[in-house]
């Protein structure tokens, strides 16, 4: 008997299945089981085929819309086109003096000081002006009496005689002259002393530049390192600039680097000032020795012309030379004496100006020939500029200047451009520009830095777009503007006319309703789609 198992019938009562049942029941669950992967790969295969047709539009979308784009119009107005040069400020009118007598000094302005007219920049001793006033008259008369004593007793060999007698006083004055010079260099060592004051302040100005290059240094690692802390992957390079510039601002970098930089100039001005000290000292030396040689020389050449007319005679051709001789002697001793009159009240200032050089302070010795002082104008100063070719083109004479100085503005014009260029080490090539400073005033400082705006071309109400706007390859200038009813950019290509810092005039190429791109990111070419940034978006809704 088969055997049967108890179930479920539809009413819920208990049935007995047989095995055959059974089996075909599995059977119906099997199919079901198969029909339900079947579905559920199917729909599997669809969901990741509209993934990938949805990845793969979303691609072509972005491909279609190209390059993000920043729009503008073209403007109307005004563009002044200047070029910003540095130069010197120097004065137009310098007095040189020199010691007309070896006398001590009694009062000097200190160098640097400003000086009114009518004012004493320098005095000599009293007694030792008297003195030397006294030596150059009586030499004067000695030479006289000479003169005529050896015309009058002994004819022609005796003027001969003294004027080489009159050639000894003469030249043994000069050997006196420059034998102090050369002694109070070699003897009282001053000039080893000298130069190795010039050779310290060197090498301390030398150590502060270390200095300051150093701190430069640092704030340039500080950046660095801040830079190195950013996460470039994830930033955007203009974000990246943006975060730079704020570490910048906010670790003062700018004032600090242009203040160390001003330092170092100041530091490099010190060196170049105390080296052409020292070699205003060494000139001085070389040429006191080198008149003092010539001078012992000429004195031994005439102490031999006396002894040889003592014994010779001579002859009477000469008459005529002793006599010039003698007036032109006459001459000389009675200039020299003219000269040290002018230092009876002390040397006066002849206009307002600053003591560029003062040789010689309270107590010291000055000797005759020797510089002492430099006095310069101040109502009349230039600056003069270094132009390159490239802006030389643009300079003309008689143009207007605004010239910088400090926190001070004066007006100017270009008085003179040099015709003959000079090598200017790394700038090249360098034409010498003067301009006129016509408002001087108590802020002047000769020696310092000015900045000086040359306004070399202007127009107004011309149609002007941002320079960034202007491209150029090998056919020219260029500009892409922008259909806003395709979203397509077109390439035109434009006369442009003067430009300035900011803004260029467009002489012909586009009109003014044309939409222009300032910027874009991505590649930008004619008749590509791009897309207008958020801003742009915003000013086409404006303007619709």
């Amino acid at each position: 008997m088969a055997r049967k198992d108890k179930g479920i019938n539809l009413n819920g009562d208990a049935a007995e299945l047989s095995a055959q049942e059974r089996l075909e029941k599995k059977k119906k669950k099997k199919r079901r089981k198969i029909v339900l992967t079947v579905i559920f790969s199917i729909l599997g295969v669809l969901v990741l085929l509209i993934g990938i047709g949805v990845f793969a539009a979303s691609r072509a979308m972005k491909k279609m819309a190209g390059s993000t784009v920043t729009l503008d119009y073209a403007q109307r107005g005004d563009i002044k086109s200047e070029i910003t040069l540095s130069g010197t400020l120097e004065s137009e009118k310098t007095m040189h003096y020199t010691a007309p007598a070896t006398m001590k000094v009694a009062e000097a302005v200190p160098t640097g000081s400003y000086v009114k007219k009518g004012e004493v920049i320098l005095k000599f001793d009293e007694q030792d002006y008297a003195k030397a006033l006294k030596t150059l008259e009586y030499n004067k008369k000695i030479d006289e009496n000479t003169y005529k004593s050896g015309k009058a007793n002994m004819g022609d060999s005796g003027s001969k005689l003294a004027q080489a007698q009159a050639d000894v006083r003469k030249y043994q004055a000069e050997v006196d002259k420059w034998q102090p010079i050369v002694d109070s260099y070699e003897k009282d060592e001053r000039y080893d002393k000298d130069v190795k004051a010039v050779n310290t302040e060197i090498e301390n100005q030398n150590k502060k530049i270390q200095e300051y290059t150093a701190l430069i240094s640092a704030l340039d690692k500080k950046v660095s390192d801040y830079a190195s802390t950013l996460d470039t992957d994830s930033l955007a390079m203009d974000e990246y600039d943006k975060k730079i510039e704020e570490y910048k601002i906010n670790i003062d970098y700018y004032t600090q680097v242009a203040d160390l930089s001003a330092k170092i100039k100041k530091c490099q001005d010190v060196i170049k000032n105390v080296g052409n000290q020292s070699d205003g000292w060494t000139k001085e030396y070389t040429d006191a020795k080198t008149k003092l040689t010539e001078a012992k020389a000429n004195l031994e050449s005439a102490k031999a012309k006396v002894e040889s007319y003592k014994a010779g005679m001579g002859n009477g051709y000469d008459k005529d030379t002793n006599e010039l001789r003698a007036e032109l002697s006459a001459e000389q001793a009675q200039d020299a004496i003219d000269e040290l009159k002018e230092y009876e009240k002390g040397l006066i200032a002849p206009f307002d100006g600053v003591v560029q050089l003062m040789s010689y302070t309270e107590g010291d010795t000055a000797a005759a020939g020797t510089p002492i002082v430099t006095f310069v104008s101040l109502d009349d100063v230039h600056v003069t500029l270094g132009v390159g070719k490239s802006d030389l083109e643009k300079l003309k004479e008689g143009q207007d200047v605004t010239i910088k100085m400090l926190k001070n503005e004066y007006k100017g014009k270009i008085r003179t451009i040099n015709r003959a260029a000079v090598q200017a080490g790394n700038a090249g090539a360098q034409v010498a520009v003067t301009v006129s400073v016509d408002n001087p005033d108590d802020n002047i400082y000769l020696g310092l830095d000015a900045k000086c705006s040359i306004l070399t071309a202007s127009v107004t109400d011309v149609r002007m777009v941002p320079v960034e706007a202007v491209n150029i390859d090998g056919t020219g200038e260029f500009i892409f503007t922008f259909d806003k009813s395709t979203m397509m950019v077109h390439k035109k290509y434009v006369t442009t006319g003067t430009s300035s810092e900011l803004f260029i005039e467009i002489v012909d190429g586009i009109e003014d309703d044309e939409l222009i791109v300032t910027n874009y990111t991505g590649v930008l070419e004619d008749g590509k789609l791009a897309t207008p940034s958020p801003e742009s978006m915003i000013m086409l809704q404006q303007n619709k």
